[in-house]
């Protein structure tokens, strides 16, 4: 089985619909899932990331792999709205502290910040920033290998104060799927 964890249910409904998945309640968290892939929404910040981790990987000890899926902000404007990236590095900008990740060769590498609160403005040296990877990063690398732990992130904004609408995000994401897929395969 392959885990994916996601922070907002607008970035699951693109997988939701390709890989059909069911929706199943387990408490507090709602799971979607088919034989293979079972999908959780955390909400966003490296708290909820952690432990929708830590609740998934421990009702599925069996898990081969586990992936984080989703959007990401960049400071800089030579990454384009759209892009996609394996994260090689997690900066957790609360902490202080840098994670190296195993990463798809089939994906562009980038680095990653993780912060606590929506950037609204642009950051000189940061290209990418996100609020979970790096208590996704830090939760799942207790229960499993890091070759088998992956963040992909696709670009939305340029760290603006708003919010992507619903179908937005969707049309964001979509168009990766398949590659997804095929790095869900490779992990």
């Amino acid at each position: 089985m392959r885990l994916i964890i996601v922070a907002l249910q607008s970035e699951a409904e693109p997988l939701i619909d390709y890989f059909r998945l069911e929706k199943e309640k387990i408490g507090s968290f709602t799971l979607w899932k088919n034989g293979e892939i079972t999908l959780l929404v955390s909400g966003m910040g490296p708290v909820n990331a952690a432990i929708a981790v830590t609740f998934a990987l421990g009702r599925y000890p069996q898990c081969g792999s586990i992936l984080n899926f989703g959007l990401c902000a960049s400071s800089d404007t030579a990454y384009t709205i759209g892009a996609i990236f394996a994260v090689r590095k997690i900066v957790d900008t609360s902490a202080d502290t840098v994670y190296h990740l195993h990463t798809p060769s089939q994906l562009p590498a980038a680095s990653l910040h993780t912060f606590t609160r929506p950037q609204k403005r642009r950051r000189p040296g940061i290209k990418l920033a996100d609020m979970e990877a790096s208590g996704f990063y830090q939760a799942a690398k207790k229960f499993l290998p890091r070759e088998k732990i992956a963040v992909v992130k696709v670009v939305s904004d340029y760290m603006e104060d708003r919010i992507p609408a619903r179908e937005e995000v969707r049309q964001l994401l979509q168009r990766h799927v398949p590659l997804l897929e095929q790095v869900m395969r490779d992990q």
